[in-house]
């Protein structure tokens, strides 16, 4: 069932879904026919259920009939738009790639005779077949024998991966530019009630740094996000006006209010598309908004012609920061001149949005145990996080309960009786996050024999889902470049003594590194565990100096420390 259900894409009230024939070829040759009564029709994508979109997207889908082990499925359906978002033109991204081998795909696109068809193929060789009457022309896109995917974890997004047709009827961007900065400058005018709320946010800011931050954080924390891609609505955004007073909108609303805030203070800004949370590939040679499904901001910085990249969304980020899901993506910034850019031209660029290095990522846990003569131990914790692990960590502990953040977060033993829970200012969004923690646990340090076993109560090894895989088809998504740092100071009751401890560890290479420095007395011990991934993607011939890192570190005489105890106590 998997494998056999089908789900066809369409705009409500635009596009016209006509399935042609879906069958079931069995083992012994019988053809079983899909009944038209299991179709189900006007179904919310899931993805947008799950993020509260009111959305015009809307799926048919439906499970091919009686299947078997080997037998052949087969459907052909067909879609008719009524109108497109810029009358007259096209554009669209279609994969034709899945878990499962396909042995025949065939795409056909009919247009206009008038129309040229602009394509772009990232996978198999195909040359399309084009049949031209006096009033159209059609284009035939066929491939056989299409491999599965293969499915591994952390590896990059399906639609970045998968074989995939980008078609266009624009032969450049000029004219989808143009027309959709119209859209958007009718958006931004200011108001004077949208004067008055800059001027009061702003005063006293004596830096153009400082008034950026200001409104950044006033758009970010107190427009809610609410997404909602009615029709026009999907990429035009509303006025900056009802925004402001309706006090909520999607990245389009809350970008543009923040654009014409920023104007306001003689700030220039410009609006920002870009594919986010997915490294979806962008074809710049063909025209198309299919590419993006988030608008962010950039802002000049003073006088220097760099960009402030802000995403006004993302309200547990810190200003000066992005989130991951937004970095290193390839955009497409509105508005903004190329050095060769003509004055005729709409102005645009494609810039890739910046990367946070690793120490800009950081999660450091300094831990503190003391082990008891009864086998219990009290543990004392300092987490500082910054970068994107604080904006994750700040929008977690915002929505849910703590308790349960603990758990999922530190791997918080279960037998553990918790006495301390503080954290910084949850509504101050600053730059860097720390949580307090002591907590106690009985029968912590447990008996082998002789010895006495004390595991250090590390966080969970990060990416550890990769562990007892050697070999990797995909490249590795991380999402970003980071560093993991547990700093453990260890001291033990009269009656213990250390008898084994880990030793000193470097790792250094392409892709990153493992360091564990120790120092160790006869009751006390002290180890410094540094993780760090240079980059966000680890290509697949890579994976193996991940993996050394990775096994290095989760080896058991890296871990944990043998205790024993002294004589005649």
């Amino acid at each position: 069932e998997k494998f056999g259900t089908v789900s066809i894409p369409y705009t409500r009230n635009n596009d016209d879904i006509t399935i042609h024939h879906a069958w079931t070829l069995q083992m012994n040759e019988d053809k079983i026919n899909l009944d038209d009564s299991s179709i189900t029709k006007d179904l919310v994508p899931p993805e947008a259920v799950e993020a509260g979109m009111f959305v015009d997207a809307r799926l048919q889908q439906f499970t091919m009939p009686e299947m078997s082990e080997r037998c052949v499925i087969d459907y052909e359906y067909s879609s008719r738009a009524r109108d497109h978002l810029l009358r007259g033109d096209f554009w669209n991204q279609i994969y034709f790639q899945a878990e499962v081998p396909i042995k025949n795909y065939r795409l056909i696109v009919k247009i206009p005779s008038k129309k040229r068809l602009h394509y772009a193929i990232h996978g198999p060789n195909i040359e399309p077949s084009i049949v031209e009457t006096k009033h159209s022309r059609t284009y035939t896109f066929e491939s056989a024998d299409i491999p599965a995917l293969y499915k591994e974890p952390l590896m990059p997004a399906i639609k970045d991966v998968a074989y995939s047709i980008s078609l266009s009827s624009l032969d450049s961007w000029d004219r989808l530019i143009k027309w959709y900065l119209t859209l958007i400058r009718e958006q931004d005018q200011a108001t004077p009630e949208i004067e008055e709320k800059t001027k009061m946010l702003v005063s006293g800011a004596f830096t153009q740094e400082e008034k950026i931050k200001r409104l950044y954080q006033f758009v970010a924390a107190n427009i809610r996000y609410v997404a909602i891609e009615l029709g026009i609505w999907a990429i035009k955004p509303h006025t900056a006006s009802r925004i402001l007073e309706e006090g909520y909108g999607d990245c389009k609303d809350k970008s543009t209010l923040l654009r014409t805030m920023l104007a306001v203070a003689g700030i220039k800004s410009y609006p920002v598309l870009i594919s986010a949370g997915e490294s979806r590939r962008i074809v710049r040679e063909i025209p198309s908004l299919s590419y993006f499904n988030h608008m962010i901001l950039a802002v000049e910085e003073d006088g220097n012609g760099d960009l402030i990249w802000l995403d006004p969304t993302a309200e547990t980020c810190a200003y000066g920061d992005l989130p991951s899901g937004d970095q290193d993506r390839w955009t497409l910034v509105l508005g903004l001149s190329a050095n060769n850019s003509s004055q005729d031209r709409e102005s645009y660029r494609f810039l890739k949005s910046p990367a946070a290095t690793a120490d800009r990522n950081l999660k450091r846990i300094k831990t503190e145990i003391r082990v008891a003569g009864d086998l219990s131990i009290k543990v004392s914790q300092e987490i500082t996080l910054t970068g994107d692990f604080n904006t994750r960590v700040r929008n977690r502990l915002k929505h849910s309960d703590h308790q349960v953040f603990l758990r999922e977060f530190i791997n918080f033993n279960d037998r553990a009786e918790l006495i301390r829970f503080d954290t910084s200012n949850l509504s101050e969004v600053s730059p860097q996050f720390k949580i307090w923690l002591e907590w106690n646990c009985a029968d912590y340090v447990f008996a082998i024999g002789r010895q006495f076993v004390l595991n250090f109560p590390f966080v969970d090894l990060p990416y550890a889902e990769l562990v007892g895989n050697d070999q990797r088809v995909n490249p590795v998504l991380l999402g970003e470049a980071a560093t993991f740092e547990e700093d453990i100071s260890l001291s033990l009751a009269h009656q213990f003594q250390i008898e084994s401890f880990p030793d000193d560890l470097q790792i250094r290479n392409q892709i990153g590194a493992l360091n564990v420095s120790v120092s160790k007395q006869r009751r006390s011990a002290s180890i410094k565990r540094t993780i760090q991934f240079d980059n966000s993607m680890i290509p697949a011939n890579q994976f193996s100096k991940m993996i050394a890192i990775l096994k290095a570190a989760s080896g058991k005489e890296n871990t944990r420390a043998l205790l024993s105890k002294n004589m005649g106590k």
